[in-house]
């Protein structure tokens, strides 16, 4: 991302989320980290100093903040407020908004057409506002934000006279004068009557048509009618399995960190598909090297480095806070009609990538191996024993397994209304959404 240099942020935890909020801030956006965590203190995380709260409070207060620690975040934000600080900011409220705003929306095909004449408002005080405000001020517009009826005074005071950055004096908005971001939804009826026409950066990741590829026109319907393949991770693995999918020319998938496989094996994938951004990052120079026909990487994980490979191709995941925050009773997530325009995020890259791509090329028949589904939150989460951690952290647990089974349901539930099947032919594991079938049975 990139942002005004006057714009610096804190962030609070050196942890997993820490990673995917260096991600969407950019690393030389960021001062320092904060941890409680004494061991972690005076040291470094990705080259940024480490500090304690304390110093926090004498030294860095005057930076926004992104709290992160996972279940700690009220508390660490509450704490924050009793020493007058009310620009803590929680990742769970923060980072899937500014991940489509930073990392998948093409930022630049909407400053192109914006008019110079006009201010660009941007509604709502958050780390999104602030960002936004800092990357338009750089390519040259003029701008100011707009407070939510929700903001603070005191929120409002820090952004104004701490940042330096312009506020709307305004109570009803000149849509004539001005271009408006939606940084966040609003809140009241008196929101509403302040902003009339805008820009919605807020629910830009449901506009589809906004992130349609072109480059996937070429899988669409590609494998009509045919069976194909979906090879997992998991411990039920066998080797000598995907040299039986080798020796009859079986179409397949798989993911993440299958190139493990790879020396024991003259099989290969012809889809490999990734959607973790910390998996992918972990596993960048495997995936640039590792042999497959064709590569997709979810626009999440997007980097430069990818454009310069013909058989690596983006993607769009649509994500909603639910994939963040443990709702209660989990959502269950839509299911594509259009790969090209997105799929839908369900917690694994089995349904945000494979499923919906297999779907879009046209499968009757899919068959699923290697999902084992019964080991999240164990010591053996893979087939093999080096997968080195390259996913460690992609999933929290076994807290995320009921969303997982959630998103298989909706496979099977658009499989079923749309005449093709899913099967299931591990070899045990705990998946049973799908109908069982015997992989051996599959060759004869």
């Amino acid at each position: 991302m990139d942002v005004g240099k006057r714009l610096r942020f804190v962030i609070w935890g050196a942890g997993a989320r820490s990673f995917l909020a260096v991600n969407v801030l950019g690393l030389e956006n960021v001062e320092v980290f904060v941890d409680q965590n004494k061991t972690l203190q005076s040291s470094s995380y990705y080259g940024k100093r480490v500090i304690s709260p304390e110093c926090f409070f004498s030294e860095y207060s005057s930076y926004p903040v992104m709290i992160t620690p996972e279940g700690y975040e009220q508390e660490i934000k509450e704490m924050m407020a009793k020493q007058g600080i009310f620009w803590g900011f929680l990742f769970e409220d923060e980072y899937l908004n500014m991940e489509t705003a930073f990392l998948q929306m093409p930022l630049n095909q909407f400053t192109n057409s914006y008019s110079p004449e006009k201010i660009q408002s941007i509604f709502g005080i958050n780390l999104m506002s602030l960002c936004l405000y800092s990357y338009l001020e750089q390519k040259g517009f003029s701008c100011e934000i707009i407070p939510s009826e929700n903001d603070s005074e005191e929120l409002k005071q820090y952004v104004k006279n701490v940042l330096g950055m312009n506020l709307s004096p305004e109570s009803r908005i000149d849509n004539e004068k001005r271009q408006i971001h939606l940084a966040r939804k609003p809140v009241s009826k008196k929101d509403d009557e302040r902003i009339q026409t805008y820009e919605d950066c807020y629910f830009a990741p449901w506009n589809k048509e906004l992130f349609y590829k072109s480059r996937l026109e070429k899988f669409r319907g590609i494998h009509q009618g045919k069976r194909g393949f979906i090879v997992g991770t998991g411990p039920s693995l066998k080797i000598q399995d995907l040299d039986i999918l080798e020796r009859n020319h079986e179409i397949s998938f798989s993911m993440n960190s299958i190139y493990k496989a790879f020396p024991r094996t003259i099989w290969r994938p012809d889809y490999y598909m990734i959607a973790d951004t910390n998996c992918t990052i972990l596993n960048k120079k495997h995936i640039l090297e590792m042999e497959a026909k064709y590569k997709f990487v979810a626009d999440i994980a997007w980097t430069q480095e990818y454009e310069k490979h013909e058989n690596i191709f983006q993607w769009h995941v649509i994500r909603g806070s639910e994939h963040i925050c443990n709702r209660i009773p989990f959502p269950m997530p839509k299911f594509t009609d259009d790969f090209s325009k997105g799929s839908y995020a369900g917690m694994t890259v089995t349904y945000d990538g494979c499923l919906q791509l297999a779907a879009f090329m046209g499968f009757s028949e899919i068959y699923l191996i290697g999902m084992d589904c019964s080991n999240y939150g164990t010591a053996t989460v893979h087939f093999s024993d080096d997968y080195e951690g390259d996913e460690k952290g992609s999933i929290p647990g076994y807290l995320q397994v009921e969303k997982i089974i959630l998103a298989y349901q909706s496979a099977r539930n658009y499989a079923d209304s749309h005449g093709f099947k899913i099967f299931n032919a591990t070899r045990g594991g705990k998946l049973e959404v799908f109908q069982r079938v015997d992989f051996d049975s599959l060759f004869g």
